[in-house]
């Protein structure tokens, strides 16, 4: 949205060559170690599980995150089927004014969060997220299922579908069990992060003052559910997948980077996420055009998709687990509070038009309460 700010470290054009050939090298003995991988993919393609794999060469594209280093590996390789493509996704993470024993435990966490999705989702046949292969708490490393497919911002699709698509996926993550929110965690939540943001007491209270009519709202609330916790558009990507061996052609919705995601915390708000998903949508549009009109859109069709999953499992709709009414407008208020405050983190008052927005557009979000009247629910 905003351009970072930060020098960045010269390199001469000699030894980006240098540095780029050693970490295809890395890259090439890696994947060496993952034949069985890339053996199952033939068999997705060909049907035939394959005796002889031979790597030919790999390319890469590096991606650089706020804790982390993916290197998007594509792999060329021979069987006695063919020619083949494979993808891998290299995740080192970075160091931090950490210890050893703190780094590690977080690539063994991020495993078992991914590897706990990517069980959930196994029965679902269009919406995945990558397999977690293999990691290294020594060295940092994390390797996945690669993908080769298009990001939501980037995917030539119609707008309404996209959307549709990732509220589908994101109820299949939610779950379909009934539980109530937990109340207690939100108001902690919420307070901690209006104490932290950089604005006068006054305001602080302020807001709160706000919030909290909006919290007591939930408490009859049945939508508690499993939080992915940093769903927004980056982390939404589709494919399509050809079949040989059942003839026909599979579009996938695909949910990436499962870092905060907690199996163990049942009783989430279903809108906590959503509100993440729409945070910044609503800031762009506020702060460019004064309206909500794009965005307002968007949302429709999310939650269309959104309810068709709980509709089919269990033949209530978002309306009915939310009796005192969606509440939209707080997470995605809360979503552009909590945002201000990373824009704080990461450059200080560097940031300070940025986050004056954010809380501009969450104040007037709470007050006008926009998205309250919104009827997603198809006629």
């Amino acid at each position: 949205m905003w351009e970072k700010s930060g020098e960045e470290e010269v390199i001469e054009p000699a030894e980006k060559v240098r540095r780029a050939q050693r970490k295809k090298n890395v890259l090439l003995a890696l994947a060496e170690n993952f034949k069985g991988f890339l053996a199952e993919e033939v068999k997705k393609e060909a049907g035939v599980k394959p005796n002889i794999i031979s790597i030919q060469d790999v390319n890469f594209v590096a991606r650089a995150g706020r804790s982390a280093r993916v290197n998007l590996v594509n792999v060329n390789f021979r069987s006695e089927h063919g020619v083949h493509k494979a993808s891998l996704a290299v995740k080192f993470f970075k160091e931090r004014e950490v210890s050893t024993n703190e780094r590690q435990e977080k690539v063994l966490k991020e495993f078992e969060r991914a590897l706990a999705l990517y069980n959930r989702l196994e029965g679902y046949e269009n919406v995945r997220t990558p397999k977690p292969l293999y990691r290294n708490p020594a060295e940092r490393v994390i390797v996945y299922e690669g993908i080769r497919g298009h990001s939501y911002l980037e995917v030539p699709m119609d707008r309404n579908k996209k959307a549709q698509l990732a509220g589908h996926a994101l109820a299949m993550i939610h779950g379909a069990t009934i539980r109530a929110i937990d109340i207690e965690r939100l108001q902690k939540l919420t307070a901690i992060t209006v104490v932290k943001l950089p604005i006068s007491k006054q305001k602080k209270e302020e807001l709160l003052d706000l919030i909290k009519p909006q919290i007591s709202l939930l408490e009859s609330s049945s939508g508690g559910g499993m939080s992915f916790g940093d769903f927004h558009a980056n982390n939404v990507m589709f494919s399509t997948v050809i079949s040989e061996k059942e003839k026909r052609v599979k579009e996938i919705t695909w949910v990436i980077d499962p870092e905060y995601f907690d199996p163990e915390d049942e009783h989430v708000c279903r809108f906590e996420d959503i509100g993440t998903f729409y945070a910044i949508p609503t800031l762009e549009e506020y702060v460019k055009f004064g309206t909500l009109y794009e965005v307002y859109k968007d949302i429709e069709a999310f939650l269309q998709g959104y309810d068709s999953f709980i509709v089919k499992e269990t033949c209530m709709t978002l309306e009915d687990l939310y009796p005192e009414g969606i509440p939209l407008d707080f997470h995605i208020a809360l979503g552009n509070i909590t945002y201000a405050l990373d824009v704080f983190f990461q450059k200080g008052e560097k940031g300070r038009y940025i986050i004056d927005k954010c809380i501009k557009a969450a104040e007037e979000i709470l007050r006008k309460k926009p998205f309250s009247s919104l009827k997603y629910r198809e006629k």
